[in-house]
């Protein structure tokens, strides 16, 4: 059974959707001959929201959250001598990552060696250390570089006030929802803007939840899909501003069913260059010559609100090994599809396949 690394991620209620659009980024860098100073590109996403348009009932679409915020700390590693504990090179305030009512603000993210891409919650932080939610200290030896990030929430994603535009209301069923899956326990939880004056005044709410509780600093992991129902006729845009996701990205996949964000501010990333498949169940996806004993990638089309669901076909029979779509000549490779800018993609996995870390390559 492979390892499956958390992420950190302390799964409290949250979980989101939407669709993607366009890409524009900017580049900002800066090098000195004697220290190397540098800040990652920025630039901005703009997700899509997909109305109604005319189909009838709700329509979902599929984002993945293809920015970062930035960079708050970076850094080297220093050596670990308790479990869950990351020394640092930088002098930080104490308390100033430290998640708030047991809601994480803040994530760290390893980024050379061989733990490269693997993330953690920050629970608190001294002024020489930061503790994580989760044990990484064999990912995080003594030299490797480290980055620390703001985790994007529903206020930094839609606004506080909901600047974004979702549809609010006073009561759920008349809403927008944001609608996040914690893949470990396979649950879906939703969240709306509550415009009621009258239940604890405007805000976030979950669904089904206390009306009265803010979730407006929920955290939305970057690397995980999430989900966008809409109820109105129109299209809405939503601007992400934030910093492009560089190097290697370990996205836990935890088996059944697994939104997988594109982390990537990039329109490159296929089927062949994701590296879903490996060939190793431990590391990726399962391959067969047929689809019903493969795992499946569903991609979805948001303005047609269909799936289409590729497999890996082993078989050197019918045209070759490679990516194939379901239902469709087996003889015609799909290794060229996209994984769309600002969308994720929904894993299917063969029952009795655990799961795996997948491990996102930045196709730029």
């Amino acid at each position: 059974m492979p390892k499956i690394t958390s992420n950190g991620r302390n799964f409290c209620a949250k979980f989101l959707c939407v669709a993607a659009l366009t890409l524009s980024v900017g580049v900002t860098s800066l090098w000195a001959q004697s220290n190397t100073v540098y800040t990652d590109p920025v630039g901005f996403i703009t997700l899509t929201a997909v109305g109604t348009n005319g189909l009838s009932g709700n329509v979902l679409s599929f984002w993945g959250l293809g920015m970062t915020q930035i960079v708050t700390n970076r850094g080297l590693v220093g050596t670990v001598t308790t479990p869950k504990q990351i020394p640092v090179n930088n002098t930080l305030t104490p308390g100033e990552f430290s998640a708030v009512s047991n809601i994480p603000a803040f994530f760290i993210e390893i980024t050379s060696g061989t733990g490269a891409g693997v993330f953690d919650d920050i629970i608190s932080n001294d002024a020489n250390n930061v503790y994580t939610y989760t044990d990484i200290s064999s990912e995080a030896p003594a030299g490797v570089t480290y980055k620390i990030y703001p985790h994007w929430t529903l206020a930094s994603v839609f606004g506080p006030a909901d600047q974004s535009g979702l549809q609010g209301n006073s009561l759920a069923s008349g809403a927008d929802l944001v609608i996040v899956q914690n893949p470990v326990n396979q649950t879906y939880v939703s969240y709306f803007y509550n415009t009621s004056s009258k239940t604890g005044g405007p805000g976030w709410r979950g669904v089904g939840a206390n009306s009265l509780t803010d979730f407006s600093a929920q955290p939305l992991y970057v690397d995980q899909g999430i989900l966008i129902e809409k109820q109105t006729g129109t299209n809405l845009n939503v601007l992400l501003v934030g910093a492009v996701k560089l190097g290697q990205t370990v996205q836990p996949v935890y088996g059944t069913n697994t939104f997988v964000g594109n982390v990537y501010a990039s329109s490159a990333v296929t089927l062949t260059n994701s590296g879903l498949y490996t060939g190793n169940p431990a590391t990726g996806l399962v391959g067969a010559s047929t689809a019903s004993s493969a795992d499946l990638v569903l991609i979805h089309n948001d303005a047609t609100q269909v799936y289409n669901a590729y497999f890996w076909n082993t078989s050197t029979k019918t045209g070759g090994t490679g990516w194939r779509l379901l239902g469709a000549n087996s003889l015609t490779d799909q290794g060229n599809t996209p994984i769309p800018l600002g969308a994720n993609v929904f894993l299917q996995l063969q029952p009795g396949h655990p799961g795996f870390n997948y491990n996102a390559q930045a196709p730029y």
